[in-house]
Protein backbone atom coordinates (compact mmCIF):
# COMPACT_ATOMS: atom_id res chain seq x y z
CA UNK A 1 0.00 0.00 0.00
CA UNK A 2 1.06 3.73 -0.43
CA UNK A 3 -0.72 6.73 0.62
CA UNK A 4 -1.42 10.01 -1.81
CA UNK A 5 -2.95 13.48 -0.69
CA UNK A 6 -3.65 16.26 -2.90
CA UNK A 7 -4.33 20.11 -1.93
CA UNK A 8 -4.51 23.27 -4.37
CA UNK A 9 -2.56 25.62 -2.06
CA UNK A 10 -3.63 29.31 -2.30
CA UNK A 11 -0.16 30.86 -1.76
CA UNK A 12 2.69 28.20 -1.81
CA UNK A 13 4.81 30.55 -0.76
CA UNK A 14 2.94 30.63 2.77
CA UNK A 15 5.09 28.35 4.54
CA UNK A 16 2.10 27.85 6.96
CA UNK A 17 -0.26 26.00 4.22
CA UNK A 18 2.74 23.94 3.09
CA UNK A 19 3.65 22.71 6.84
CA UNK A 20 -0.30 21.81 6.65
CA UNK A 21 -0.68 20.19 4.23
CA UNK A 22 2.43 17.61 5.00
CA UNK A 23 1.31 17.48 8.14
CA UNK A 24 -2.08 15.89 6.37
CA UNK A 25 0.35 13.53 4.31
CA UNK A 26 2.13 12.24 7.39
CA UNK A 27 -1.05 11.38 8.90
CA UNK A 28 -1.34 8.65 6.47
CA UNK A 29 2.31 7.71 6.14
CA UNK A 30 1.78 4.52 8.04
CA UNK A 31 0.61 3.12 4.39
CA UNK A 32 3.81 3.65 2.75
CA UNK A 33 7.10 3.58 5.45
CA UNK A 34 9.82 3.13 2.25
CA UNK A 35 9.63 6.66 1.17
CA UNK A 36 8.13 10.78 1.79
CA UNK A 37 7.84 13.30 -0.69
CA UNK A 38 5.80 15.82 -2.30
CA UNK A 39 6.18 18.44 -5.15
CA UNK A 40 4.47 21.58 -5.38
CA UNK A 41 3.03 22.39 -9.23
CA UNK A 42 1.36 25.36 -9.54
CA UNK A 43 -0.14 25.68 -6.54
CA UNK A 44 -0.90 21.87 -6.34
CA UNK A 45 0.28 19.36 -3.60
CA UNK A 46 1.06 16.46 -4.56
CA UNK A 47 2.46 14.14 -1.87
CA UNK A 48 3.26 10.37 -1.70
CA UNK A 49 4.32 7.93 1.03
CA UNK A 50 5.45 4.93 -0.49
CA UNK A 51 5.36 1.33 -0.03
CA UNK A 52 8.00 0.06 -2.55
CA UNK A 53 7.07 -3.02 -3.95
CA UNK A 54 7.84 -3.08 -7.89
CA UNK A 55 11.41 -1.14 -9.11
CA UNK A 56 12.54 -0.65 -5.46
CA UNK A 57 14.38 2.21 -6.58
CA UNK A 58 14.96 5.75 -5.61
CA UNK A 59 14.00 6.90 -9.53
CA UNK A 60 10.57 4.80 -8.95
CA UNK A 61 9.62 7.24 -6.15
CA UNK A 62 6.80 9.10 -6.18
CA UNK A 63 5.30 12.22 -7.17
CA UNK A 64 6.52 10.55 -10.64
CA UNK A 65 7.07 12.88 -13.74
CA UNK A 66 9.03 12.26 -16.98
CA UNK A 67 11.58 14.78 -18.59
CA UNK A 68 11.47 13.02 -21.37
CA UNK A 69 7.97 14.67 -21.79
CA UNK A 70 7.22 17.41 -23.97
CA UNK A 71 4.86 18.56 -21.49
CA UNK A 72 4.25 19.15 -18.03
CA UNK A 73 3.36 15.76 -16.32
CA UNK A 74 3.26 14.46 -12.67
CA UNK A 75 1.71 11.21 -11.33
CA UNK A 76 0.82 10.24 -7.63
CA UNK A 77 -1.01 6.36 -7.89
CA UNK A 78 -1.33 4.21 -5.10
CA UNK A 79 -1.52 1.00 -7.19
CA UNK A 80 -0.54 -2.22 -9.34
CA UNK A 81 -0.55 -2.30 -12.90
CA UNK A 82 0.18 -5.88 -13.31
CA UNK A 83 0.03 -5.25 -17.51
CA UNK A 84 2.31 -2.54 -17.08
CA UNK A 85 5.19 -4.90 -18.91
CA UNK A 86 2.73 -5.59 -21.81
CA UNK A 87 1.90 -2.14 -22.47
CA UNK A 88 5.19 -1.40 -22.81
CA UNK A 89 6.31 -3.50 -25.16
CA UNK A 90 2.42 -2.08 -27.04
CA UNK A 91 3.59 1.63 -27.37
CA UNK A 92 7.09 3.24 -27.94
CA UNK A 93 8.69 4.87 -24.83
CA UNK A 94 11.42 6.98 -23.47
CA UNK A 95 10.94 4.87 -19.83
CA UNK A 96 12.88 6.40 -17.14
CA UNK A 97 12.28 3.31 -14.26
CA UNK A 98 10.54 0.48 -13.60
CA UNK A 99 8.00 1.43 -11.89
CA UNK A 100 4.30 0.04 -13.09
CA UNK A 101 2.94 3.10 -12.20
CA UNK A 102 4.75 5.19 -15.40
CA UNK A 103 3.12 3.87 -17.76
CA UNK A 104 -0.23 5.14 -17.11
CA UNK A 105 1.39 8.63 -17.83
CA UNK A 106 2.49 7.19 -21.31
CA UNK A 107 -0.96 6.00 -22.26
CA UNK A 108 -2.30 9.67 -21.05
CA UNK A 109 -0.54 11.13 -23.48
CA UNK A 110 -2.13 9.12 -26.38
CA UNK A 111 -5.37 8.25 -25.25
CA UNK A 112 -8.52 9.78 -23.00
CA UNK A 113 -8.76 8.89 -19.19
CA UNK A 114 -11.62 6.28 -19.65
CA UNK A 115 -10.01 4.35 -22.51
CA UNK A 116 -6.25 4.22 -20.49
CA UNK A 117 -8.69 2.82 -17.42
CA UNK A 118 -9.91 0.33 -19.13
CA UNK A 119 -6.72 -0.54 -20.26
CA UNK A 120 -5.16 -1.52 -17.44
CA UNK A 121 -5.01 -4.59 -15.47
CA UNK A 122 -4.49 -3.99 -11.84
CA UNK A 123 -5.68 -1.73 -8.83
CA UNK A 124 -5.40 1.83 -8.69
CA UNK A 125 -6.35 4.77 -7.08
CA UNK A 126 -4.78 7.68 -8.80
CA UNK A 127 -4.28 11.87 -9.54
CA UNK A 128 -2.44 12.65 -12.29
CA UNK A 129 -0.93 16.31 -14.04
CA UNK A 130 -0.66 16.52 -18.03
CA UNK A 131 -0.63 20.02 -19.32
CA UNK A 132 -3.45 21.79 -17.66
CA UNK A 133 -5.30 18.93 -16.50
CA UNK A 134 -6.18 17.27 -13.53
CA UNK A 135 -7.15 13.50 -13.68
CA UNK A 136 -8.34 11.60 -11.12
CA UNK A 137 -9.54 7.94 -11.20
CA UNK A 138 -10.16 4.47 -9.40
CA UNK A 139 -10.09 0.92 -10.09
CA UNK A 140 -12.93 -1.28 -11.34
CA UNK A 141 -13.68 -2.38 -7.56
CA UNK A 142 -12.32 0.04 -5.85
CA UNK A 143 -9.28 -2.16 -4.12
CA UNK A 144 -7.33 0.82 -3.69
CA UNK A 145 -9.19 3.38 -1.47
CA UNK A 146 -10.04 7.17 -2.18
CA UNK A 147 -11.63 9.86 -0.51
CA UNK A 148 -12.26 13.81 -2.01
CA UNK A 149 -13.96 16.93 -0.88
CA UNK A 150 -14.27 20.78 -2.10
CA UNK A 151 -12.15 23.10 0.61
CA UNK A 152 -13.47 26.21 1.10
CA UNK A 153 -12.41 28.08 -2.38
CA UNK A 154 -13.69 25.36 -4.53
CA UNK A 155 -11.13 23.49 -5.42
CA UNK A 156 -10.83 19.56 -4.95
CA UNK A 157 -8.67 17.52 -1.91
CA UNK A 158 -8.05 14.24 -2.48
CA UNK A 159 -6.44 11.83 -0.12
CA UNK A 160 -5.97 7.87 0.27
CA UNK A 161 -8.02 8.19 3.59
CA UNK A 162 -10.71 10.36 4.89
CA UNK A 163 -8.79 11.72 7.73
CA UNK A 164 -6.24 13.27 6.05
CA UNK A 165 -9.10 15.46 4.94
CA UNK A 166 -10.86 16.22 8.55
CA UNK A 167 -11.27 20.14 9.02
CA UNK A 168 -10.38 20.97 5.94
CA UNK A 169 -13.37 20.05 3.24
CA UNK A 170 -17.02 20.80 3.36
CA UNK A 171 -17.97 17.08 3.25
CA UNK A 172 -15.58 13.88 3.07
CA UNK A 173 -16.66 11.87 0.45
CA UNK A 174 -15.94 8.09 -0.85
CA UNK A 175 -14.53 8.55 -4.66
CA UNK A 176 -16.83 5.86 -6.64
CA UNK A 177 -15.00 3.30 -8.00
CA UNK A 178 -14.77 2.28 -11.63
CA UNK A 179 -14.79 5.99 -11.88
CA UNK A 180 -13.01 9.11 -13.40
CA UNK A 181 -12.93 12.78 -13.57
CA UNK A 182 -10.93 15.58 -15.52
CA UNK A 183 -10.25 18.80 -13.90
CA UNK A 184 -9.09 22.01 -14.85
CA UNK A 185 -5.75 23.12 -13.13
CA UNK A 186 -6.41 26.66 -12.70
CA UNK A 187 -10.04 27.03 -11.47
CA UNK A 188 -12.25 26.22 -9.03
CA UNK A 189 -14.08 22.66 -9.16
CA UNK A 190 -17.68 24.17 -7.79
CA UNK A 191 -19.33 21.81 -10.25
CA UNK A 192 -18.08 18.28 -11.11
CA UNK A 193 -18.56 15.19 -13.08
CA UNK A 194 -17.60 12.03 -12.01
CA UNK A 195 -18.02 9.58 -15.24
CA UNK A 196 -18.45 5.75 -14.57
CA UNK A 197 -16.32 4.19 -17.61
CA UNK A 198 -16.92 0.23 -16.51
CA UNK A 199 -17.89 -1.66 -19.17
CA UNK A 200 -21.52 -3.71 -18.62
CA UNK A 201 -20.33 -6.70 -19.53
CA UNK A 202 -18.21 -7.08 -16.47
CA UNK A 203 -21.15 -7.33 -14.10
CA UNK A 204 -23.57 -8.58 -17.20
CA UNK A 205 -21.44 -10.16 -19.81
CA UNK A 206 -23.30 -12.91 -22.06
CA UNK A 207 -23.61 -16.68 -20.52
CA UNK A 208 -21.75 -18.54 -23.09
CA UNK A 209 -22.67 -21.72 -21.44
CA UNK A 210 -26.23 -24.10 -22.03
CA UNK A 211 -27.24 -24.50 -18.94
CA UNK A 212 -27.30 -28.22 -17.91
CA UNK A 213 -28.01 -29.86 -14.45
CA UNK A 214 -23.71 -30.14 -13.74
CA UNK A 215 -21.45 -27.60 -14.91
CA UNK A 216 -19.51 -28.78 -18.30
CA UNK A 217 -15.60 -29.42 -18.20
CA UNK A 218 -14.60 -26.63 -20.51
CA UNK A 219 -16.66 -23.95 -18.15
CA UNK A 220 -14.78 -25.48 -14.64
CA UNK A 221 -11.60 -25.30 -16.62
CA UNK A 222 -12.00 -21.34 -17.85
CA UNK A 223 -12.76 -20.70 -14.07
CA UNK A 224 -9.74 -22.66 -12.88
CA UNK A 225 -7.32 -20.99 -15.42
CA UNK A 226 -8.95 -17.86 -15.30
CA UNK A 227 -8.56 -18.18 -11.20
CA UNK A 228 -4.78 -19.50 -11.73
CA UNK A 229 -4.06 -16.06 -14.05
CA UNK A 230 -5.44 -14.03 -10.99
CA UNK A 231 -3.21 -15.24 -8.57
CA UNK A 232 0.06 -15.35 -10.66
CA UNK A 233 -0.13 -11.79 -12.38
CA UNK A 234 -0.04 -10.87 -8.57
CA UNK A 235 2.97 -12.55 -7.66
CA UNK A 236 4.79 -9.34 -9.67
CA UNK A 237 6.80 -7.91 -6.61
CA UNK A 238 10.75 -7.12 -6.03
CA UNK A 239 9.22 -7.96 -2.19
CA UNK A 240 9.21 -10.92 -0.80
CA UNK A 241 5.81 -12.72 -0.13
CA UNK A 242 3.04 -13.97 2.16
CA UNK A 243 -0.30 -15.53 2.41
CA UNK A 244 -3.60 -15.34 5.46
CA UNK A 245 -4.09 -19.19 5.38
CA UNK A 246 -7.51 -19.60 7.44
CA UNK A 247 -8.27 -23.14 5.87
CA UNK A 248 -11.31 -22.63 4.44
CA UNK A 249 -11.65 -22.78 0.72
CA UNK A 250 -10.75 -19.19 -0.67
CA UNK A 251 -6.98 -19.02 1.21
CA UNK A 252 -6.01 -22.66 0.82
CA UNK A 253 -7.29 -22.29 -3.17
CA UNK A 254 -4.53 -19.57 -3.47
CA UNK A 255 -2.23 -21.43 -1.17
CA UNK A 256 -2.16 -24.32 -3.78
CA UNK A 257 -1.83 -22.42 -6.86
CA UNK A 258 1.28 -20.54 -5.25
CA UNK A 259 2.88 -23.55 -4.29
CA UNK A 260 2.15 -25.06 -8.16
CA UNK A 261 2.51 -22.70 -10.30
CA UNK A 262 4.82 -20.08 -8.97
CA UNK A 263 8.68 -20.07 -8.75
CA UNK A 264 9.01 -18.40 -5.53
CA UNK A 265 9.01 -19.00 -1.87
CA UNK A 266 6.25 -17.60 0.71
CA UNK A 267 5.52 -18.49 4.01
CA UNK A 268 1.65 -18.82 5.28
CA UNK A 269 0.35 -17.42 8.50
CA UNK A 270 -2.80 -18.71 10.77
CA UNK A 271 -4.23 -17.12 13.65
CA UNK A 272 -6.01 -19.00 16.68
CA UNK A 273 -6.77 -18.67 20.24
CA UNK A 274 -4.12 -19.00 22.69
CA UNK A 275 -5.60 -22.51 24.74
CA UNK A 276 -8.70 -22.73 22.77
CA UNK A 277 -10.79 -24.43 19.88
CA UNK A 278 -9.18 -23.25 16.35
CA UNK A 279 -10.69 -25.08 13.27
CA UNK A 280 -9.32 -22.52 11.17
CA UNK A 281 -5.93 -23.44 12.85
CA UNK A 282 -6.03 -26.98 12.40
CA UNK A 283 -7.43 -26.98 8.45
CA UNK A 284 -4.17 -24.48 7.55
CA UNK A 285 -1.73 -26.84 9.68
CA UNK A 286 -3.68 -29.79 7.06
CA UNK A 287 -3.33 -27.78 3.88
CA UNK A 288 0.19 -26.62 4.72
CA UNK A 289 1.30 -29.87 5.24
CA UNK A 290 -0.22 -30.87 2.14
CA UNK A 291 1.36 -28.53 0.16
CA UNK A 292 4.63 -28.19 1.98
CA UNK A 293 4.70 -25.01 2.53
CA UNK A 294 6.18 -23.31 6.16
CA UNK A 295 3.13 -22.03 8.15
CA UNK A 296 3.76 -19.74 10.71
CA UNK A 297 0.87 -20.03 13.80
CA UNK A 298 0.03 -16.65 15.52
CA UNK A 299 -2.22 -17.62 19.04
CA UNK A 300 -3.56 -14.76 20.61
CA UNK A 301 -5.57 -14.09 24.26
CA UNK A 302 -8.97 -12.71 23.13
CA UNK A 303 -8.23 -9.34 25.39
CA UNK A 304 -5.23 -9.05 23.73
CA UNK A 305 -7.42 -8.19 20.57
CA UNK A 306 -10.48 -6.01 22.66
CA UNK A 307 -7.33 -3.88 23.62
CA UNK A 308 -6.67 -3.26 19.89
CA UNK A 309 -10.15 -1.51 19.39
CA UNK A 310 -9.51 1.71 19.30
CA UNK A 311 -6.36 1.90 17.01
CA UNK A 312 -8.62 -0.62 14.72
CA UNK A 313 -11.36 1.45 14.39
CA UNK A 314 -8.77 4.55 13.69
CA UNK A 315 -7.57 2.91 10.89
CA UNK A 316 -11.17 1.85 9.41
CA UNK A 317 -12.58 4.82 9.67
CA UNK A 318 -15.51 2.79 10.47
CA UNK A 319 -17.91 1.67 13.39
CA UNK A 320 -19.53 -0.68 11.43
CA UNK A 321 -20.03 -3.96 13.99
CA UNK A 322 -19.37 -6.52 11.07
CA UNK A 323 -16.72 -4.91 9.62
CA UNK A 324 -14.86 -3.90 13.06
CA UNK A 325 -15.07 -7.20 14.54
CA UNK A 326 -13.95 -8.74 11.50
CA UNK A 327 -10.94 -6.71 11.31
CA UNK A 328 -9.08 -7.85 14.42
CA UNK A 329 -7.86 -10.77 13.61
CA UNK A 330 -6.42 -9.21 10.34
CA UNK A 331 -4.95 -6.49 12.26
CA UNK A 332 -3.51 -8.88 14.39
CA UNK A 333 -1.31 -10.79 11.81
CA UNK A 334 -0.70 -8.23 9.84
CA UNK A 335 1.38 -6.46 12.86
CA UNK A 336 2.97 -9.84 13.56
CA UNK A 337 3.98 -10.02 9.68
CA UNK A 338 5.37 -6.50 9.64
CA UNK A 339 7.15 -7.06 12.98
CA UNK A 340 9.40 -9.95 11.02
CA UNK A 341 10.54 -7.00 8.82
CA UNK A 342 10.55 -9.28 5.91
CA UNK A 343 6.52 -10.14 4.11
CA UNK A 344 5.64 -6.97 2.48
CA UNK A 345 3.17 -8.39 -0.30
CA UNK A 346 0.17 -10.68 1.19
CA UNK A 347 -2.19 -12.41 -0.49
CA UNK A 348 -6.27 -13.25 1.08
CA UNK A 349 -8.66 -15.36 0.25
CA UNK A 350 -10.89 -12.33 1.06
CA UNK A 351 -14.17 -11.32 -0.58
CA UNK A 352 -15.36 -14.10 -3.21
CA UNK A 353 -18.43 -14.53 -1.89
CA UNK A 354 -20.41 -12.29 -3.19
CA UNK A 355 -18.99 -13.19 -6.42
CA UNK A 356 -18.86 -16.27 -6.66
CA UNK A 357 -22.38 -17.26 -5.15
CA UNK A 358 -25.10 -15.30 -6.78
CA UNK A 359 -28.44 -16.94 -6.33
CA UNK A 360 -30.23 -18.58 -8.87
CA UNK A 361 -32.65 -15.99 -9.55
CA UNK A 362 -32.70 -13.15 -11.36
CA UNK A 363 -33.31 -10.78 -8.54
CA UNK A 364 -30.66 -13.07 -6.58
CA UNK A 365 -28.15 -11.91 -9.33
CA UNK A 366 -29.12 -8.52 -9.27
CA UNK A 367 -28.12 -8.51 -4.86
CA UNK A 368 -24.77 -10.23 -5.75
CA UNK A 369 -24.22 -6.99 -8.12
CA UNK A 370 -25.21 -4.78 -5.73
CA UNK A 371 -23.01 -6.29 -2.88
CA UNK A 372 -19.91 -6.73 -4.81
CA UNK A 373 -19.84 -3.57 -5.82
CA UNK A 374 -20.31 -2.26 -2.27
CA UNK A 375 -17.83 -4.25 -1.08
CA UNK A 376 -14.95 -1.50 -1.22
CA UNK A 377 -17.55 -0.36 1.56
CA UNK A 378 -17.30 -3.68 3.92
CA UNK A 379 -14.84 -6.36 3.14
CA UNK A 380 -12.38 -4.23 0.72
CA UNK A 381 -12.20 -1.72 2.87
CA UNK A 382 -11.91 -4.28 5.98
CA UNK A 383 -8.86 -5.94 4.06
CA UNK A 384 -6.92 -2.77 2.71
CA UNK A 385 -6.89 -0.90 6.30
CA UNK A 386 -5.99 -3.69 8.58
CA UNK A 387 -2.67 -4.46 5.81
CA UNK A 388 -1.93 -1.21 5.64
CA UNK A 389 -1.91 0.42 9.06
CA UNK A 390 1.29 -2.22 9.42
CA UNK A 391 2.99 -1.48 6.11
CA UNK A 392 1.96 -4.06 4.21
CA UNK A 393 0.56 -4.74 0.55
CA UNK A 394 -2.70 -6.82 0.22
CA UNK A 395 -3.61 -9.00 -2.96
CA UNK A 396 -6.91 -10.42 -3.45
CA UNK A 397 -6.97 -12.61 -6.58
CA UNK A 398 -10.86 -13.10 -6.20
CA UNK A 399 -11.63 -9.78 -7.11
CA UNK A 400 -9.84 -9.53 -10.48
CA UNK A 401 -11.98 -7.99 -13.15
CA UNK A 402 -11.73 -11.08 -15.60
CA UNK A 403 -12.27 -13.59 -12.89
CA UNK A 404 -15.43 -11.64 -11.83
CA UNK A 405 -16.56 -11.37 -15.26
CA UNK A 406 -16.08 -14.95 -15.74
CA UNK A 407 -17.91 -16.13 -12.70
CA UNK A 408 -21.27 -13.99 -13.98
CA UNK A 409 -20.43 -15.47 -17.81
CA UNK A 410 -21.90 -18.44 -15.88
CA UNK A 411 -25.48 -20.03 -16.01
CA UNK A 412 -26.65 -18.61 -12.23
CA UNK A 413 -27.86 -22.46 -11.69
CA UNK A 414 -23.94 -23.41 -11.41
CA UNK A 415 -23.43 -20.29 -9.79
CA UNK A 416 -25.54 -21.15 -6.70
CA UNK A 417 -25.38 -23.25 -3.61
CA UNK A 418 -25.84 -26.61 -4.01
CA UNK A 419 -26.39 -29.60 -1.49
CA UNK A 420 -25.51 -27.53 1.48
CA UNK A 421 -22.41 -25.99 0.03
CA UNK A 422 -21.50 -23.02 -1.10
CA UNK A 423 -19.19 -21.31 -3.97
CA UNK A 424 -20.06 -24.77 -5.54
CA UNK A 425 -18.63 -23.61 -8.66
CA UNK A 426 -15.23 -23.44 -7.71
CA UNK A 427 -14.98 -26.49 -5.66
CA UNK A 428 -15.76 -28.41 -8.31
CA UNK A 429 -13.56 -26.64 -10.84
CA UNK A 430 -10.54 -27.40 -8.57
CA UNK A 431 -12.41 -31.34 -8.00
CA UNK A 432 -10.39 -33.75 -10.46
CA UNK A 433 -13.34 -36.26 -9.87
CA UNK A 434 -15.13 -33.48 -11.32
CA UNK A 435 -13.48 -31.36 -13.31
CA UNK A 436 -10.63 -33.43 -14.86
CA UNK A 437 -7.79 -31.52 -13.35
CA UNK A 438 -4.75 -32.48 -11.23
CA UNK A 439 -5.41 -32.19 -7.44
CA UNK A 440 -4.54 -29.03 -5.86
CA UNK A 441 -6.83 -29.56 -2.32
CA UNK A 442 -7.13 -32.51 -0.09
CA UNK A 443 -11.22 -33.29 -0.49
CA UNK A 444 -11.78 -32.46 3.29
CA UNK A 445 -10.38 -28.71 2.73
CA UNK A 446 -11.68 -28.49 -0.70
CA UNK A 447 -15.50 -29.02 0.36
CA UNK A 448 -15.37 -27.67 3.83
CA UNK A 449 -18.08 -26.12 5.07
CA UNK A 450 -17.91 -22.38 5.33
CA UNK A 451 -17.44 -20.70 8.78
CA UNK A 452 -17.46 -16.72 9.75
CA UNK A 453 -13.84 -15.78 10.09
CA UNK A 454 -14.07 -14.20 13.52
CA UNK A 455 -15.81 -17.85 14.87
CA UNK A 456 -13.89 -20.26 13.02
CA UNK A 457 -10.52 -19.01 14.74
CA UNK A 458 -12.05 -19.64 18.26
CA UNK A 459 -15.93 -20.19 18.85
CA UNK A 460 -15.59 -17.75 22.01
CA UNK A 461 -14.36 -15.34 20.23
CA UNK A 462 -17.41 -13.34 20.09
CA UNK A 463 -18.49 -13.79 23.26
CA UNK A 464 -15.54 -11.88 24.44
CA UNK A 465 -16.28 -9.36 22.41
CA UNK A 466 -20.01 -9.14 23.84
CA UNK A 467 -18.60 -9.50 27.09
CA UNK A 468 -16.03 -6.58 26.82
CA UNK A 469 -19.13 -4.51 25.26
CA UNK A 470 -20.90 -5.32 28.43
CA UNK A 471 -18.37 -4.17 31.30
CA UNK A 472 -17.85 -0.85 29.25
CA UNK A 473 -21.48 -0.01 28.24
CA UNK A 474 -23.90 0.77 30.63
CA UNK A 475 -28.05 -0.29 30.45
CA UNK A 476 -28.44 3.93 31.00
CA UNK A 477 -26.53 3.93 27.51
CA UNK A 478 -28.44 1.62 25.65
CA UNK A 479 -31.73 3.29 27.16
CA UNK A 480 -31.02 6.42 25.63
CA UNK A 481 -29.37 5.06 22.75
CA UNK A 482 -32.00 7.10 20.14
CA UNK A 483 -31.37 10.13 21.86
CA UNK A 484 -27.69 9.70 21.89
CA UNK A 485 -27.68 8.83 17.99
CA UNK A 486 -30.72 9.39 16.16
CA UNK A 487 -29.17 8.38 13.02
CA UNK A 488 -28.17 4.57 12.70
CA UNK A 489 -29.12 4.07 16.07
CA UNK A 490 -26.65 1.53 17.71
CA UNK A 491 -28.90 -1.75 19.07
CA UNK A 492 -26.67 -3.68 20.40
CA UNK A 493 -23.73 -2.78 23.56
CA UNK A 494 -21.15 -4.11 20.94
CA UNK A 495 -22.60 -1.50 18.33
CA UNK A 496 -23.09 0.96 20.95
CA UNK A 497 -19.17 0.68 21.91
CA UNK A 498 -17.53 1.02 18.45
CA UNK A 499 -19.80 3.86 17.82
CA UNK A 500 -18.61 5.29 21.01
CA UNK A 501 -15.24 4.53 20.11
CA UNK A 502 -15.26 6.08 16.12
CA UNK A 503 -16.63 9.20 17.88
CA UNK A 504 -13.31 9.41 20.08
CA UNK A 505 -11.42 10.30 16.70
CA UNK A 506 -13.84 11.04 14.14
CA UNK A 507 -16.74 13.07 15.20
CA UNK A 508 -15.05 16.33 13.95
CA UNK A 509 -15.94 14.99 10.81
CA UNK A 510 -19.38 16.74 11.19
CA UNK A 511 -21.47 16.23 8.27
CA UNK A 512 -19.77 13.35 7.38
CA UNK A 513 -23.10 10.35 7.38
CA UNK A 514 -22.18 7.48 9.90
CA UNK A 515 -24.74 4.50 7.83
CA UNK A 516 -24.28 1.27 9.14
CA UNK A 517 -27.53 0.61 6.44
CA UNK A 518 -24.19 0.97 3.51
CA UNK A 519 -21.66 -0.69 6.32
CA UNK A 520 -19.30 2.28 5.68
CA UNK A 521 -18.53 5.24 8.18
CA UNK A 522 -18.08 7.63 5.56
CA UNK A 523 -20.72 7.71 3.46
CA UNK A 524 -21.06 7.97 -0.67
CA UNK A 525 -23.47 10.96 -1.05
CA UNK A 526 -24.86 12.87 -3.96
CA UNK A 527 -25.98 16.45 -2.30
CA UNK A 528 -25.05 19.68 -3.86
CA UNK A 529 -22.60 21.03 -4.95
CA UNK A 530 -21.35 18.03 -6.98
CA UNK A 531 -22.91 17.23 -9.78
CA UNK A 532 -22.24 13.16 -10.83
CA UNK A 533 -23.55 10.94 -13.79
CA UNK A 534 -22.47 7.96 -11.16
CA UNK A 535 -24.68 7.78 -8.85
CA UNK A 536 -27.66 7.88 -10.68
CA UNK A 537 -26.56 5.26 -13.30
CA UNK A 538 -24.43 2.73 -11.11
CA UNK A 539 -24.98 3.01 -7.62
CA UNK A 540 -28.30 0.98 -7.35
Amino acid sequence: MSGLYLKYLQDPSNPQEATEAIKRLDSIKHRGPDDFRYVIHNNWFLGFTRLAIVDVSERANQPLTNPFFPVTNYIICNGEIYNHSILREDISIKSFSNSDCEIILHLLLEQDISTVCNTLDGVFALACIIEDKLYIARDPIGIRPLFYGIDQFGYITLASEAKALIGSCDQVRAFPPGCYTCLPLDTPHHTMEIHNYVPSTLYNPAIIYTETEQPCIEALTQIRTTLIEAVMKRTMTDRPIGLYLSGGLDSSLIAAILAKHAKLSFTAFTIGMKGGESPDMKAAECVAEYLGIPLVKICYNPEEGCELLADIIYHLETCDTDVVRDSILNYVMSEYISDRKHERVIFMGEVPDEVKQAPDSEKGYLESVRLVKNLYKTDVLRTDRTTSAHGLEVRVPFLDKRFIETVYSMPRKWVCASEGNTKNLIRSAFDPKIAGCEKYLPDKILWRQKEAFSDSVGYDWRKSLGERADKLVTDETMTNAARLYPQDTPKSKEAMLYRQIYDRWYKELGNVEISQKFRNGIKLSDAPPLVSDYYNSNEN
